[in-house]
């Protein structure tokens, strides 16, 4: 891939890695178009008791490492002899043969019919018709689709009635928007996201430079705005496959508050507090923690998902869900493996003149807050032996894990979150969150304990895993699903688990989206490649360091 076309940046972006291939046709934005979409999914006949679902077909780009090519020739249509008794009837039908399609269906009726308040835009910033059809497309399609917040909470989703009110005040909130829009429609539209991509960071960088510390601003507002701004850019391009800058951006957003008085001092209001844990989400989720720890630490991460002053109680994080407690656990592991790989790696690279060697007490690990995610091995005698050394240190990081083990065993879901939700949404959010328990079992046991994937209570653990995965994938919580899956690809050592497995991508890049999930189905085949049996560790980390990739997982 070494043409840029109709996705070429400016020169600020030229440093960065170009993404895949997009989609060949853009996708309707408007939410009747949804609904026609999953209705045409049905081939209604008076003759026939079911509905027959078509197939997405997908092409594979010979240049391209696993980017698809989807096709947007729904071939499904409504019989000509359709009428209103004979829907109904098929309704009826259909309830019972095929509820996973029925949800979605009636999601999508419900979306058209009971639209949410349209937020009209209070200035037009030299917004052409394009311009508007990408905020229509972010207001009623994709600021729907990337929220787990249950529908019968109405102001939980903060993708709308947080960034949205925004975007009137602010411009470079406003084309955050509009390229995340048009990276998420692809084709056609990759042109105009990145044209609104680069508005948008023009917008940011116009008062202010991160290429310091960052700087203190004095009006909180601006702060507000360019936080937001940095946070939309960051889901932006995570959502078109990139596997730089994004990072770049959630740099910039710990420069920002870490020059400001800290993360925690942004947790006065809904607003904020929805702008903190959106960063704190998406540091959590990167893979790179594992090379540098977590910018703040994770303690302070916690202690804005359990929101202990109830500054968003009755709403549910359109990100976390009900799985709020586990996000810290999965960046306690990532810390722990930064950690324990910095303390084993000094100890054996040390130099071998015993008179200059470092001792135990002369390890630390560094971590991008100087108060961060990670603590320092704390020291031992110097004058015990080498092997007393080394068993202390494995027996540390043995120690840790364990009390990591034992917080996942008895990790419970906030009672208060599942006081509103209907049965519908009790059930998904509850298995989410047993996926994302057994994620993290899976996970400590690959990066800590170091067991191979085909090793008994590693299969047990993936086959719930995967029965998990098999309940939401037809959900409207396949946001929140692409690190799951990775663990559950990660752990799956079967040809016909692996196909199994092919088809839960596919079904999330046509779905949900495509360019992050292609990125990550990827990594997965690459490990399958190199571990095909399972029976051995991959350090998954250093792949992605010799690709010279920083993945999320969001």
């Amino acid at each position: 891939m070494n043409g840029r076309g109709p996705d070429a940046r400016g020169p600020i972006f030229q440093d960065i890695l170009l993404p895949f291939e997009h989609h060949a046709e853009p996708r309707s934005p408007g939410a009747v178009m949804n609904f026609l979409k999953e209705l045409s999914l049905f081939n209604w006949s008076p003759d026939s008791g079911h509905a027959r679902i078509e197939e997405v077909a997908e092409e594979t780009d010979p240049l391209d490492t696993g980017s698809p090519k989807l096709s947007t020739n729904c071939q499904g249509r409504l019989s000509p002899s359709f009428n209103i008794p004979s829907f109904i009837e098929q309704m009826q039908n259909m309830s019972h043969e095929f509820p996973p399609h029925l949800e979605n269906l009636a999601s999508s009726f419900h979306a058209t019919f009971s639209p949410s308040p349209r937020a009209s835009l209070s200035f037009t910033p030299e917004l052409d018709q394009a311009g508007f059809h990408l905020y229509n497309y972010y207001l009623e399609v994709l600021s729907q689709k990337v929220s787990i917040a249950p529908n019968s909470q109405n102001d939980s989703n903060s993708y709308q009635r947080v960034f949205l009110p925004l975007a009137q005040k602010d411009k470079g909130v406003l084309y955050g928007i509009l390229a995340w829009a048009g990276f998420h429609l692809g084709g056609q539209w990759m042109a105009e996201g990145s044209k609104y991509a680069e508005l948008a960071l023009k917008h940011l960088c116009e008062d202010i430079s991160f290429n310091g510390d960052g700087q203190t601003i004095e009006d909180r507002r601006v702060i507000i705005n360019k936080l937001a701004t940095i946070l939309i850019m960051c889901g932006a391009e995570i959502c078109r496959g990139d596997v730089k800058f994004w990072s770049v951006y959630l740099q910039w957003g710990w420069k920002l508050l870490r020059s400001n008085g800290g993360i925690l001092n942004f947790n006065n209001n809904k607003e904020e507090h929805w702008l903190i844990s959106n960063f704190a989400y998406h540091d959590l989720l990167a893979s790179s923690t594992s090379n540098r720890g977590t910018y703040f630490p994770n303690e302070v991460y916690d202690r804005i998902f359990l929101d202990p002053d109830g500054i968003s109680t009755g709403n549910l994080n359109p990100l976390l869900g009900v799985s709020k407690p586990l996000y810290k656990v999965i960046g306690d592991i990532s810390s722990l493996f930064f950690e324990s790989k910095q303390i084993m790696n000094e100890y054996y690279n040390r130099p071998s003149n015993g008179a200059n060697s470092p001792t135990v007490a002369d390890f630390s690990v560094v971590s991008p807050e100087e108060n961060g995610s990670v603590k320092s091995y704390a020291s031992v005698q110097s004058d015990i032996s080498d092997h007393t050394k080394v068993a202390d240190m494995l027996n540390f990081i043995s120690s840790k894990a364990h009390e990591l083990e034992a917080e996942l065993n008895r990790v419970k879901p906030d009672s208060d979150d599942l006081e509103t939700l209907s049965d519908a949404e009790l059930e998904w959010q509850l298995t989410t969150f047993e996926a994302f328990q057994l994620s993290c079992k899976l996970y400590l046991r690959q990066a800590i304990f170091k067991l191979n994937p085909s090793a008994l209570e590693c299969q047990i653990l993936n086959n719930d895993l995967i029965k998990c995965l098999d309940i939401l994938i037809d959900t409207p919580m396949q946001a929140t699903l692409v690190f799951p899956t990775f663990i559950a690809g990660l752990f799956t050592v079967t040809e016909r688990g692996k196909e199994a497995m092919r088809h839960r991508f596919e079904k999330l890049i046509a779905d949900y989206g495509p360019w992050n999930v292609v990125r990550v189905r990827s990594l997965v085949e690459k490990i399958w490649v190199q571990n095909p049996n399972g029976d051995c560790v991959v350090d998954w980390n250093a792949m992605l360091n010799d690709l010279d990739w920083d993945l999320n997982f969001a």
